[in-house]
């Protein structure tokens, strides 16, 4: 059933539910949108960079000194013009959402969401085109120089260059657009479903469920945060964490972060029913060869009375891939996370 696109007008409670996702881009001017993760044997902590809407901070020098010797260019604002105009297109694209909820136009919502998807893509394109660059046109006469060696960052999710791995995805702004386009998404479908099937109930239901999920955009960020070896202290025994190896992290379905230096730590914190399991989104653990953290699906937990651990828990967590050598050795258990964790 075809949809008069000039007569219908969307619901009451989707034109609010617009609004409430448009007005949540407001927190983009005001918290970063994206973020590059690096972590190497060098720096176990990890580097991170953070990309705002007009500016880039974080471990950006640091990450400069670094790339000098392989010849990249120093990273600096001003080789991003597109910080001029996209504090200005954000604008537009919040007074564009204002103005579709005002009026309630399906046709207006349409190109709303046409906009969306232009606009990603080509934030997209444009990321890739930078990093291509970036990552291709070296100094000849760096320093350190492999052969055919390239070093472009991801666009999205991970990526080993050399020693290092790269980690590149949204971070709080950027989960918070998302957001934001998923409910007009949502929307549009079931303005049409409605329009179908008529006197239907399950369009509505479905906008408050569209609410809940921007909520849970807008508030919670749930982005691991690399461990501050030195700095960051333990949630359960407070001692301050001290090694790469051994660390874990618990992120909570609201984004809140707990930080542990024992595997065994972290069982506890659990088992005193400081966090419930059901309000736990992901764990990640510090693998025991490069230090990186990684989520729980792909560890294994070894346990060994010669592995040695700041609380005497003696279990390791290593790549799957890697988990064979080390329960080789005498000794050695798989240790079931699910039911450990219990």
């Amino acid at each position: 059933m075809s949809i008069n696109i000039k007569a219908h007008k969307l619901s009451v409670i989707n034109r609010i539910l617009l609004a409430i996702g448009t007005l949540a881009m407001i927190a983009v001017y005001f918290v970063p949108l994206w973020q590059i993760q690096l972590w190497a044997p060098q720096y176990p902590e990890g580097l991170i960079m953070y990309i705002w809407h007009n500016n880039i901070d974080g471990d950006v020098n640091t990450i400069n000194g670094l790339n000098h010797y392989i010849g990249m260019k120093l990273i600096k604002v001003e080789m991003f013009p597109e910080f001029k105009i996209l504090g200005i297109l954000i604008a537009i694209y919040i007074a564009w959402g204002l103005l579709v909820s005002i009026t309630g136009s399906y046709k207006l919502l349409v190109s709303y969401i046409i906009g969306d998807i232009v606009f990603v893509i080509a934030a997209m394109a444009d990321f890739f085109r930078w990093g291509y660059d970036y990552g291709h046109n070296l100094d000849s006469h760096a320093a350190i120089q492999v052969p055919g060696m390239s070093y472009q960052p991801p666009v999205i999710g991970y990526k080993v260059l050399l020693n290092f791995e790269a980690y590149s995805g949204p971070y709080i702004g950027g989960w918070i657009v998302v957001g934001a386009g998923a409910i007009a998404v949502l929307i549009l479908f079931f303005e049409w479903m409605k329009r179908k099937k008529h006197k239907s109930k399950l369009p509505h239901v479905f906008s408050l469920v569209g609410i809940f999920m921007l909520v849970s955009f807008s508030s919670c960020s749930q982005v691991v945060e690399p461990i501050k070896i030195g700095v960051d202290n333990c949630n359960f025994c407070q001692m301050t964490i001290m090694k790469n190896t051994n660390g874990s992290e618990i992120i909570t379905n609201k984004g809140k972060i707990y930080k542990f230096d024992d595997h065994g730590c972290m069982r506890d914190f659990i088992a005193d029913k400081k966090v419930s399991v059901n309000d736990i989104s992901k764990i990640y653990f510090n693998d025991y060869e490069s230090g990186i953290l990684m989520e729980s699906t792909l560890i294994t937990l070894v346990k060994n009375e010669a592995f040695r651990t700041p609380m005497n828990w003696n279990i390791i967590a290593v790549k799957n891939e890697n988990a064979n050598k080390y329960l080789l050795k005498k000794g050695s258990s798989i240790v079931d996370i699910k039911e450990w964790l219990k």
